[in-house]
């Protein structure tokens, strides 16, 4: 299994594996992003073999590549994974399940064009997380 992201990886300068291929084809599969545990679970069950670490230096790995954006949730410190796709997402977590649903567009223009022109400080990134309960849960 280790050619469908051989150029792919080989492009980034990593040796394609059939480890790496299984987590970058969960990474293209996953609706949102995901935690290593989350990745581990999925990848033990079509590679017995993989340890937790792995999948923590793979992702790893591939973020010091700029193949994955990684994230730190705010609210339970949780670290999150998803493919770079170079599209500045944010997130709103439900309280009661942990789901983490992207929001579709950056409601922070309009804050980011106050703060411009109220203050000498110029904006390079800014990280939104929306704290409520998604539908299954309210």
């Amino acid at each position: 299994m280790d050619k469908p992201y051989k150029e792919f990886l080989t492009a980034h300068g990593i040796k394609s594996t059939t480890q790496r291929n299984i987590v970058l084809d969960l990474l293209h599969e996953m609706d949102g992003p995901a935690s290593a545990e989350d990745l581990y679970l999925k990848a033990v069950s079509l590679y017995p073999s993989v340890n937790l670490s792995t999948i923590y230096r793979m992702l790893e790995l591939f973020h010091s590549k700029n193949i994955v954006v990684k994230n730190m949730l705010s609210e339970s410190k949780k670290t999150i994974y998803e493919l770079n796709t170079d599209t500045h997402k944010h997130y709103m977590v439900c309280m009661k399940c942990k789901r983490i649903f992207p929001l579709e567009h950056c409601p922070c223009f309009l804050i980011e064009k106050a703060v411009s022109e109220y203050s000498d400080f110029e904006i390079r990134d800014h990280k939104l997380e929306i704290m409520g309960y998604c539908a299954s849960c309210k």
